[in-house]
């Protein structure tokens, strides 16, 4: 009976999910991840525990939990779907190109708000200015930014951009920049000058607002002591 109520459901989907109601499309979100069980009554309980179908996909993994029927494996997957649409989302949302520090700022402001672990955002900025790709990753330290100078020459290298620009933000915290985000600011500058690849910002979102390396001008000072061109040049002179 199971078999045949999926088949009907899916067969719906062919002509568009906009007329389904909500328990219906969790449904078929469950059958991914319970296989042989009628979902329908469980679909109904995380509607009725959460409120809506975002609801749902927004709740933490501890709470998704604590509805009878949810176990490890179907929290899990939840919570898997959920940050796949909002990953999806930013991506649609984020700006098509760089153009200037504060309204890139703007994007991030919101992109970050709310997120209690300290990141670091690389984004490869190509030819015409348009943000072709992006890495997230999450800070060692809880003090300061910090990524290990390998990975960032690795994604660089692979990504061959024209620019980079760098966020990282401070949970709790003013924006700032501490000495050792000048120190990563340095070394960041020194691996893009090593491949070839223009650094154009790194922005600092706190709770008070933004910092942006380049717009305060420290980003040009960064760069005309830390260029590979002028250490390597510097080399024996005395």
């Amino acid at each position: 009976m199971h078999e045949g109520h999926r088949k009907r459901i899916l067969e719906r989907l062919k002509d568009g999910a906009a007329g389904m109601q909500d328990h219906e499309l969790l449904e078929i979100l469950l059958f991914n991840v319970i296989p042989r069980c009628n979902t329908n009554p469980l679909a109904h309980s995380l509607l009725s525990a959460f409120g809506s179908l975002s609801g749902v996909l927004n709740a933490s993994y501890s709470q998704l939990c604590g509805v009878e029927g949810v176990g490890s494996s179907t929290a899990a997957y939840l919570k898997a779907v959920s940050e796949t649409f909002e990953r999806v989302r930013l991506a649609e949302n984020r700006p098509r190109r760089f153009e200037n520090a504060s309204s890139f700022a703007r994007y991030l402001l919101g992109r970050l708000a709310g997120i209690v672990e300290e990141r670091i955002f690389l984004f490869c900025v190509g030819e015409d200015g348009a943000v072709a790709s992006e890495r997230q990753y999450t800070a060692f330290r809880r003090d300061s930014s910090y990524l290990d100078s390998d990975e960032v020459t690795r994604f660089l290298l692979s990504q061959r951009p024209k620019g980079l620009v760098v966020a990282h933000n401070h949970p709790g915290a003013p924006c700032h920049p501490s000495n050792e985000d000048n120190k990563f600011t340095a070394q960041l500058q020194m691996i893009c000058s090593a491949v070839g690849v223009e650094f154009y910002d790194h922005i600092v979102i706190g709770d008070d607002g933004y910092f942006s390396y380049f717009a305060e001008g420290q980003l040009q000072e960064i760069k005309n002591e830390y260029n590979i061109d002028h250490i390597i040049g510097g080399i024996g002179k005395s």
